[in-house]
C-alpha cells in the first residue's frame, strides 16, 4: 500500500525529534566532559599547540571537506535500504518503483545527485546574504573589541552595548544566523514530501530515482 501524505509527514516530524534528542544527549555529554577536563585541570596541562602528527600538511581544509563528503556520500548509499526512527515506527520503507523491491545502487546514486544539487543551489542562493553578513560583522569588529575593553570589568553593560552595536548596524547574532540552516532543513523535508499530483504519492527524489515509499503489511 502506498504511504499516504500524512503518514510521511508524520515520520518526518518522528525522524527530526529523534535527531534533536541525539544531537542534545551528545551536545549534554560534551559539555559534561568540558566540564569535567576544566575541573580537574587537564587545559592547563596541554601544549600550547596540537602535536604535529595531528596537523599534517597534507590536511588541509578542502581535502578534509572533500573526505568528509565522500564518507558521507558511501554511507548514503551503502545505507539506501535502511530505515529511519520514523520509518519504523510508522512502518514505511522505500522500494524500487517498478519491482517492488529493494532499492538499487542506481537509484541511491540518482538521489544522492538530487541531494548535492539541492546544496549547491541553496548555497549560491544564500551567498549573497552571507556574504552581507560577513562584510557587516568585519565593519563593527573593531568597535565591538572597543567596547569589550572599555566594558572589561562590568560583562552586563559590555554584553548590551555589543547587541547594541550589531542591533544599529543590521549584525545578525548567532540564532538569526541559524536562518541558512533552518531554510536547508526545511527544503530537505519538503523535497522528499509526496508531491500532491502524484498517483503514487511520490517525492520529487522518489520520481527521478524510480522509486516509492510503501507501507509494510
Amino acid at each position: 500500500m502506498i504511504a499516504s501524505f500524512r503518514r510521511r509527514l508524520l515520520a518526518k516530524v518522528l525522524d527530526l525529534l529523534g535527531g534533536l534528542a541525539i544531537l542534545a544527549t551528545v551536545l549534554a555529554l560534551l559539555v559534561g566532559l568540558v566540564a569535567g577536563a576544566v575541573r580537574l585541570g587537564l587545559p592547563r596541562a596541554l601544549p600550547p599547540s596540537p602535536p604535529a602528527w595531528l596537523r599534517p600538511k597534507w590536511m588541509t581544509a578542502r581535502r578534509l571537506e572533500v573526505g568528509v563528503w565522500l564518507v558521507g556520500s558511501l554511507e548514503s548509499v551503502a545505507g539506501r535500504n535502511r530505515r529511519g526512527i520514523g520509518a519504523r515506527a510508522l512502518g514505511l520503507r522505500r522500494v524500487d518503483a517498478r519491482t517492488g523491491g529493494r532499492v538499487a545502487v542506481r537509484s541511491a546514486l540518482v538521489r544522492l545527485a538530487f541531494t548535492e544539487a539541492r546544496r549547491v543551489l541553496l548555497g549560491r542562493a544564500i551567498r549573497p546574504w552571507s556574504r552581507a553578513q560577513n562584510e557587516r560583522a568585519a565593519r563593527v569588529a573593531p568597535r565591538a573589541q572597543e567596547i569589550v575593553r572599555e566594558h572589561r570589568d562590568d560583562r552586563e553593560r559590555r554584553n548590551e552595548a555589543v547587541m547594541k552595536l550589531y542591533r544599529e548596524s543590521g549584525t545578525r547574532t548567532a540564532p538569526s544566523c541559524l536562518a541558512p540552516f533552518a531554510a536547508s532543513l526545511a527544503l530537505t523535508y519538503l523535497t522528499d514530501l509526496p508531491m500532491p499530483w502524484s498517483a503514487r504519492g511520490q517525492s520529487l527524489e522518489d520520481w527521478l530515482a524510480g522509486t516509492v515509499v510503501v507501507v509494510e503489511r
